[in-house]
């Protein structure tokens, strides 16, 4: 066997095909769109039989520090069975040679090895037979576990929820809570159209991700980030998909006013029943009422923005092989009720079906203990569309220089101090 730092793209992706592990934090265009938004250079590492056939492969992101120092971050780790001690061992090995000849302290890696699924009610544990291997396998290498975080504190998250896009569409939708159903609902009768956007919708999507990111205080990434992973990470059979949901207030508005005047001629008519239902009189005139409220929001928002189309939400949906993510979303701060973001959010779990995606991941979630902690909403929301929580192992360090690790560990939470405060005043 042979260790390698330069694999092409078509070999590492023709590896990657084939790999049930495989996920796009994995991929080569990840790497390459890491490599200009985040200024990390990406190496293709891997491992080779005798007759230069590929036989491990994992993308690698280094990190530099100071002093001529860096860190090398492996994005959802090793796509191996971690059963396979002698390939693992091998790989590693020749991992901290060649980390040494780069002057790289240490080696971050979040593996997206499942350590168990809960089913969407909850009431079924699937624990993973293979975890205990895993981590006996990983701690005889040297990595050290960085403990089994609760909340987001880790590089990327160890918690979520996925949907199986393999079940038939209608059970998909049989699978959304009741009460997400009443809001699907409430956004198609709002007449709020959905459709895929592009590129040149970037501009829109990043004035809602300031809104979405401003309400949490600081702003993740400038928009150029975001035009770097249309340009770089959409090609041939890479997929970034942009969803959007808008809405016209003037036709909304008319639909308004005709809905009013129905129910006002529907009214009349009623009155000339000597025998008619109050409580059936009383709905339609809140139903009038409600329409008035309606109409004076969206008048509102019409004269605010003067613009006859406003873009509600947009999404960001990234594809690899047949799997996709739900990675970003932008949403504005008005006409809340219309739930055009769940409209949004079923519209694009029915794409993926339809682009014969095998489950659909909503990235991101809080651990099951957490439910009084504030972040717990996105659990309800997220669990409300049917899919299953995951829980991810966590981040493990393997340290190559110990004094220099030992540095940067005191010196990270003062860093990262810096980082959010000039986070969270940026304009």
């Amino acid at each position: 066997m042979k260790f390698i730092t330069d694999i092409s793209e078509e070999k590492y992706e023709k590896f990657m095909k084939n790999n049930e592990y495989a996920h796009f934090m994995q991929s080569y265009r990840w790497g390459k769109f890491q490599e200009i938004a985040t200024k990390r250079k990406a190496y293709y590492l891997g491992v080779v039989d005798d007759n230069e056939r590929l036989i491990f492969a994992s993308m690698g992101l280094k990190k530099s520090l100071y002093l001529g120092y860096s860190y090398l971050y492996l994005p959802r780790a090793f796509c191996i069975d971690y059963k396979n001690k002698e390939l693992l061992d091998f790989f590693v090995s020749e991992l901290k040679k060649f980390c040494k000849q780069e002057k790289i302290i240490f080696v971050k890696i979040d593996p997206a090895f499942i350590l168990k699924k809960v089913s969407n009610d909850e009431k079924t544990i699937e624990e993973n037979k293979d975890k205990d291997i895993f981590f006996k396998n990983l701690f005889s290498l040297g990595f050290i576990s960085l403990g089994l975080n609760k909340l987001f504190e880790s590089s990327q998250p160890r918690f979520t929820y996925r949907i199986d896009l393999t079940k038939s569409e209608e059970d998909i939708l049989n699978n959304f809570s009741k009460t997400l159903k009443k809001r699907i609902k409430k956004c198609e009768n709002f007449d709020i159209e959905i459709e895929e956007g592009d590129s040149s919708d970037i501009e829109e999507f990043y004035r809602l991700m300031r809104l979405t990111e401003e309400r949490k205080t600081f702003i993740q990434h400038d928009i150029s980030y975001y035009k770097d992973l249309f340009s770089i990470y959409n090609q041939g059979e890479y997929k970034v998909k942009l969803y959007k949901a808008y809405v016209y207030p003037k036709k909304v508005i008319k639909n308004y006013e005709d809905k009013i005047k129905r129910l006002t001629e529907e009214i009349e008519e009623l009155k000339s029943h000597e025998n008619y239902k109050k409580s059936y009189m009383n709905e339609l005139l809140k139903q009038i009422e409600d329409s008035k409220n309606y109409i004076k929001e969206y008048t509102e928002v019409l004269n605010n923005y003067k613009k006859d189309k406003i873009i509600l939400n947009a999404h960001i949906i990234i594809y690899y092989k047949d799997m996709c993510w739900a990675l970003y979303a932008g949403n504005e701060t008005v006409l809340l009720d219309s739930c055009s973001n769940y409209g949004l959010y079923k519209y694009h779990i029915l794409d993926a079906k339809k682009n014969k995606c095998k489950f659909y991941d909503n990235f991101g979630a809080v651990s099951l203990d957490k439910k009084d902690h504030p972040l717990f909403g996105l659990n309800t929301m997220k669990q409300s569309f049917g899919g299953d929580f995951y829980e991810f192992s966590g981040e493990f360090d393997l340290v190559i220089n110990k004094f220099f690790y030992l540095i940067f560990k005191l010196l990270i939470p003062i860093r990262r101090k810096i980082k959010y405060f000039f986070l969270k005043h940026k304009k």
